[in-house]
Order: C-alpha cells, then sequence, then structure tokens
C-alpha cells in the first residue's frame, strides 16, 4: 500500500481554502489506489486545525507546533518537513502552490531525494510515479509532463479542484520538533503590503471582471 502526504497550508489563522483542494484532489487518488492518505500541518499551535482538516477525509494527521512557524523562514519549514517525510515515508508529497512553497520547494526535493513537479494544474498517479499538466508559456499552453521516482513532491495551482467535505475520524500525531533559532542565518523584519489595500484572488471562488 503507498500513502500520498498533504500539506497543509495556512492564512491569517485559518486553512487555505487551495490546501483543502488538493487534499479533495489526494483523498480521490489514494481512495482510487488503495493509499493511505495523511497530512501535516506546522503552526504554534498545529493542533488547533485539525478539525479542519479532518473534514476532509484524511487517514492520519501529523501536527508539528512550534513558535518559529509564527512566521514563515524557509530553514525551519524545510527542517521540518523533511522530518515529517522521513517519519511518515510517503510516495507523494501534495502541496498548494503557495509563494511559500515556492520558495521551498526545490531544497525540500534535494533534500529528501526527491523529483518535484511544481505550479501543475492538475496530476494523476501513474506507475512509479506521477504525470502532471503544466501551464507553459504564459499559461496560453499547457505541457503534460511525469516524473518517476519513489518519492515525488508536486505542488498545484489554486483552482485546479474543488476541495469537497469527507469528514473522517483521521488518527493525530504529535511530532516533536526543536528548532535552534540561533542558527538562522535570515531574519523577517517586515511584511510590507501595498497601500492600496489588494485582495488576495488565489481564495476567491469566483473573479468577476469587467471592462
Amino acid at each position: 500500500m503507498g500513502k500520498i502526504l498533504a500539506h497543509i497550508a495556512l492564512q491569517d489563522g485559518k486553512v487555505k481554502r487551495s490546501s483543502l483542494e488538493v487534499l479533495t484532489r489526494c483523498r480521490a487518488l489514494a481512495r482510487a489506489a488503495g493509499h493511505t492518505l495523511e497530512a501535516v500541518i506546522l503552526d504554534p499551535d498545529a493542533s488547533a486545525h485539525v478539525a479542519a482538516v479532518q473534514a476532509y477525509g484524511p487517514d492520519r494527521i501529523y501536527t508539528v507546533s512550534h513558535p518559529i512557524f509564527a512566521r514563515h523562514l524557509n530553514t525551519p519549514v524545510l527542517a521540518a518537513l523533511a522530518q515529517v517525510i522521513e517519519h511518515a515515508r510517503p510516495d507523494v508529497v501534495a502541496f498548494a502552490s503557495t509563494e511559500a512553497v515556492k520558495d521551498v520547494l526545490g531544497a525540500l526535493a534535494v533534500r529528501v531525494n526527491a523529483a518535484a513537479l511544481p505550479d501543475v494544474s492538475a496530476f494523476e498517479l501513474i506507475e512509479g510515479g506521477v504525470e502532471a499538466l503544466r501551464p507553459v508559456m504564459a499559461a496560453k499552453m499547457l505541457a503534460r509532463t511525469e516524473a518517476r521516482a519513489p518519492r515525488v513532491l508536486v505542488s498545484v495551482r489554486s483552482g485546479a479542484y474543488t476541495a469537497e467535505e469527507a469528514p473522517s475520524k483521521a488518527a493525530v500525531e504529535a511530532v516533536p520538533f526543536a528548532f535552534d533559532e540561533g542558527t538562522l542565518r535570515q531574519t523577517l523584519r517586515e511584511v510590507v503590503t501595498a497601500a492600496g489595500g489588494t485582495v488576495d484572488l488565489s481564495e476567491a471562488r469566483v473573479v468577476v471582471a469587467a471592462g
């Protein structure tokens, strides 16, 4: 039996809808193939989000709680994800294609010796790997690509799938995580946003444009 692990991204203290879309897709693939579906949450209080994730049908949820996750820093995120992946040993790890994931996906693939398919609009399990559609040429065309490896990381564009609930009584496993902030070589000083108060359309269910 194989295993699929879905990373659950958070924003403003809530689970991002794009992660629930990915979790829904992973659930469909896992059920069709007879695989186990697991999820991982990184947050200062990861257990607070378990109920929201259980509503989408994973078999197990890994929670990694540490104050360092109050702000996004690549080094601790990489360390925690690598630790969970080595512990869970999934065949496929799926992410929502957020800016934070784009920062770490390549480095994580190297660290856990995995192939990577970034920013895809659809993906399927195939013999020995994953096949995906990726927008190319400024999203004017779609390229079909595949990665055949013992472990594949894939990040999925927002809106590629529909989030659908399927409540489960997922087992919850707290993963101990220690991180020495003294080893950090980067410091997050400030998050700067546009003065005009732009809206994150990646989480919008419907976008209406007129012109």
